[in-house]
């Protein structure tokens, strides 16, 4: 579920760029959530360790 305030920023800059393709369009919503002052980073992903048994 998106929260109500990004999906009044997506909805924004869709309306602005309705041309835009799907990939430049996520690319100007990040850079409208940034101007606003959110801060974008990807989650940690976790990744096991793999132990060699000796």
């Amino acid at each position: 579920m998106i929260p109500d305030a990004i999906a009044a920023v997506i909805a924004a800059v869709r309306d602005e760029h309705p041309a835009a393709s799907s990939e430049r369009l996520g690319r100007l919503v990040v850079a409208e959530l940034r101007a606003l002052g959110w801060h974008i980073a990807a989650p940690r992903i976790h990744t096991p360790q793999i132990h060699n048994a000796a």
